[in-house]
């Protein structure tokens, strides 16, 4: 049986059960399946990052991986990213967000690059995000030295 000679319906029915990953693959078989992944992708609301990266050599950001990934999906309708373990600079950080503007729910656990919590904030305000939940445990999060120079010190 030739897979296409099944109808758009049944393909975007077999679509809705893919992980956003494997509905860009799809994308590139052909420009059927192309225009069915750009109509699908409604779906895609939930996004883990750590599972669509390919490169993880740590060595420099994943900035561009991720938002060659955000534009392949219709990143408007993401209301759930999880960057977590994601290699982004502080300024990255706003490019990102730019491209979800419906997000609801961020996290950034374990990002090896330093992040300010101010800066976080300052980014999500600034896209006027309606984030209602934020995971943000890190090693890699540190305070303003507003904050460091509040605490007592122990010797």
């Amino acid at each position: 049986m030739d897979i296409h000679i099944l109808n758009d319906d049944c393909l975007l029915y077999i679509f809705s059960f893919l992980s956003p990953k494997d509905l860009i693959n799809c994308a590139e078989v052909c420009q059927r399946w192309r225009d069915l992944s750009l109509i699908s992708k409604v779906i895609i609301k939930e996004l883990k990052m750590l599972d669509m990266l390919t490169r993880r050599d740590g060595s420099t950001s994943d900035l561009e991986d991720i938002l060659k990934i955000l534009s392949r999906i219709d990143a408007v309708f993401v209301t759930s990213l999880d960057l977590s373990f994601c290699f982004l600079h502080e300024a990255d950080l706003s490019k990102v967000i730019a491209m979800v503007p419906a997000i609801k729910s961020l996290k950034l656990d374990y990002m090896p690059y330093s992040l300010s919590i101010d800066h976080i904030f300052k980014v999500l305000m600034e896209h006027n995000c309606k984030v209602t939940a934020l995971s943000i445990r890190s090693p890699g999060i540190h305070k303003t030295g507003k904050d460091l120079a509040e605490e007592p010190t122990v010797t």
